[in-house]
């Protein structure tokens, strides 16, 4: 009988501490998500999405160009004109990545950093892809409408969920040679 008694309270105190961690996680999730969002509201990311994503639609053959009106970009070809708008700019996804590697605390500083570099560079080399994919559909108003309200969004949630698990279970576990600091 007593060690079903301490099984049970080695349970309660194992779901407390779990939900503990739980609730620290997002906590700083949203700390690191709000002051993240707010360092990127500095930076040109429209301005980026769009030259970088008429880099890629020239790669496709596609004649484009951009147009910057007041401080807004438009992508133009001879079949679309798109604007790009804040939600097109990515600020939301970098937000989200940095805030949910900077909150995985069992991992260095220095690992985070790293991870968040990483993942930046690809989710900026990534971004302006699904543009240009999207745009290549722009043909048809259904494919357009999937592509953009489907493809578009299901893409960058894939691209960081699977980016951080790959950076918490491979790139930054202990042990391994990728993120360790070279002395």
């Amino acid at each position: 009988m007593r060690r079903k008694k301490k099984r049970v309270r080695r349970v309660v105190v194992n779901v407390k501490s779990s939900l503990h961690l739980a609730i620290e996680f997002l906590l700083y999730f949203v700390l690191f998500f709000v002051v993240a969002y707010a360092v990127l509201s500095f930076f040109p990311l429209k301005a980026l999405a769009a030259y970088s994503s008429n880099v890629f639609l020239n790669l496709f053959e596609v004649d484009s160009k951009v147009v910057e009106q007041g401080g807004e970009y438009f992508l133009q070809s001879p079949q679309f004109t798109a604007q790009i708008v804040d939600l097109c700019s990515g600020a939301i996804e970098l937000a989200v990545l940095f805030a949910v590697i900077f909150s995985t605390l069992d991992r260095s500083l220095w690992q985070r950093i790293k991870g968040v570099v990483l993942g930046f560079f690809l989710a900026l080399l990534v971004n302006p892809l699904r543009i240009a994919i999207t745009l290549l559909y722009s043909k048809s108003l259904f494919l357009l409408v999937f592509v953009h309200e489907i493809f578009f969004r299901l893409s960058l949630v894939a691209l960081i969920v699977i980016y951080y698990a790959i950076w918490y279970s491979w790139l930054s576990a202990p042990g391994k040679r990728f993120f360790k600091r070279s002395n």
